[in-house]
């Protein structure tokens, strides 16, 4: 069972404690603490991270509509066009996990993206569009 969630740091007489979250993630958390404590004698994993900015709406949108437009312009369905997308984008850093049956890197989706990620992607789709001879509608 995993449940990843941002908390705030705080040193207390020597320790590292963090915030409680808001009321609703409480739940799911007290969820993950229980189930650590039954089956795992009240060990966790703790993986520390810096927070990652998600994506932003505009972004988002930014993307489906170039990737709409590539469809269009192609023929293809828009899911092939956003594969092949953040297919092409892996050489220039775009995150992957390793199919474990083909061994073949696979995209993480884009609802996964942070804001940087997703900048990547939309880079990505212009040099497309431009090696298509294709140029997209300022969204």
């Amino acid at each position: 069972m995993k449940y990843t969630i941002t908390l705030k740091r705080h040193f207390i007489k020597g320790l590292v404690a963090f915030e409680l979250p808001d009321e609703m993630y409480r739940e799911n958390l007290a969820r993950v603490l229980r189930a650590c404590k039954e089956k795992n004698n009240d060990y966790v994993t703790v993986t520390v991270a810096t927070p990652r900015k998600p994506r932003t709406l505009k972004e988002n949108n930014k993307y489906w509509a170039m990737v709409q437009e590539l469809a269009i312009f192609t023929g293809g369905d828009m899911d092939d066009v956003s594969r092949g997308i953040k297919c092409r984008a892996i050489a220039r850093g775009y995150p992957y996990a390793i199919d474990p049956i083909s061994k073949r890197p696979e995209p993480v989706s884009s609802a996964d993206t942070d804001t940087a990620e997703m900048a990547l992607l939309i880079e990505t789709a212009y040099e497309v569009g431009a090696d298509l001879h294709y140029i997209f509608r300022e969204v």
